[in-house]
């Protein structure tokens, strides 16, 4: 009997939870080295016959007593109640206890056992991830990118279609798709799969090497330039970060054609370069008010000069087929948004038409 109670007593001292039994009026008749050390106790005296509200300071103490007390006239366990505690050095500390009624062989209730964890590092985890994860919820809903993560369907070893798990708001303004989770693409955009085989070839790729990839991307289903950042946090799901980027498309697009216009106008212009001694600075296309757009009848070529200003109008045998042909679709959107524009003369050459014959007129 004496070893059987030498080793519980062993037991419970190298227990890290908190172990302590009381009587029926709330006095500790045994508590191990984790129970005594929170009590502040230095030796077994210290707590031992002692009840709460001697042992703790007022406030903590009154609460104990009162769930203890509770269990006592009750027989109704206390199990994973979160309460404040003491550590061995008096600080408050987050304590998950279980108090359970103790019973003698007639089954009368003559005290509780209880135990008590210090889960104090577990609440400041719990804690700190939580407001990470309210960091992360603000930025999801707040980011101006959309977001989308989806999972990829994959069929003989082909990505064949893909389910939205989670979008976030952003996603909606962008694509101006909705209530999409938890359906699959094909089913909200039909023919997609056909239209854009490329954007499944690259999403499928991504979920299942996990490699991430960042591109610019025309999606035909919807009409639309996106750009693109994909990433897999597991094995065949994928994260599409995106941006609508048509308008920056559809500028560049207009901004390459007007170089374009404007170097194949430089190069059909270049005969006017040896028409004055003193060479002008710059050759304005002027259009006029009415009048096809075309230069046999209403597109000038005024030529500004240190000396003045000369404007000719070019005609029909000045300005043949093989040498300046009839304004094309390109400069037709250019000169239809303003009355003229300006070449710079730097940029022609000095070979002179071959049927024009006169100088410029005033």
């Amino acid at each position: 009997m004496e070893q059987d109670r030498i080793l519980l007593r062993t037991l419970i001292d190298n227990l890290p939870d908190r172990i302590f039994v009381m009587d029926g009026k709330g006095r500790k008749i045994i508590s191990n080295m984790a129970d005594l050390q929170a009590a502040g106790g230095k030796k077994m005296e210290d707590v031992i016959g002692k009840t709460d509200l001697e042992i703790y300071p007022p406030e903590l103490g009154q609460d104990f007593w009162a769930v203890d007390k509770s269990v006592i006239d009750t027989g109704i366990p206390i199990i994973n109640r979160e309460e404040l505690g003491l550590d061995s050095e008096g600080n408050l500390v987050s304590v998950l206890s279980t108090k359970v009624p103790l019973r003698d062989d007639q089954g009368k209730i003559i005290g509780l056992v209880g135990t008590g964890r210090d889960i104090t590092e577990r609440k400041q985890a719990e804690e700190i991830l939580r407001q990470s994860e309210e960091r992360f919820h603000s930025l999801f809903k707040n980011m101006v990118n959309g977001f989308a993560y989806c999972q990829m369907i994959f069929e003989k070893g082909g990505p064949q279609d893909f389910v939205y798990l989670e979008v976030n708001d952003a996603f909606e303004k962008i694509t101006g798709l909705k209530d999409v989770v938890g359906k699959k693409v094909t089913d909200i955009i039909p023919g997609i799969r056909e239209a854009d085989p490329e954007l499944f070839k690259t999403y499928g790729r991504v979920a299942l090497t996990g490699k991430p990839e960042s591109f610019d991307i025309y999606i035909a289903s919807l009409q639309v330039w996106h750009s693109v950042s994909l990433y897999s946090p597991q094995k065949e799901h994928f994260v599409s970060v995106f941006n609508d980027i048509t308008e920056r498309k559809r500028a560049e697009a207009e901004l390459q054609a007007s170089r374009e216009a404007e170097r194949n106008f430089a190069e059909r212009l270049a005969p006017y370069r040896k028409l004055q001694p003193s060479f002008p600075k710059q050759i304005v296309l002027r259009r006029s008010a009415v009048g096809p757009l075309s230069w046999a009848g209403n597109v000038s070529i005024s030529i500004v000069s240190p000396s003045g200003f000369w404007q000719k109008t070019a005609p029909p045998c000045e300005a043949p087929s093989g040498w300046i042909p009839k304004v094309g679709l390109q400069m037709n959107a250019l000169l239809a948004s303003s009355s003229a524009m300006i070449i710079p003369t730097s940029r022609l050459s000095t070979t002179k038409p071959p049927c024009c014959t006169g100088k410029m007129r005033n």
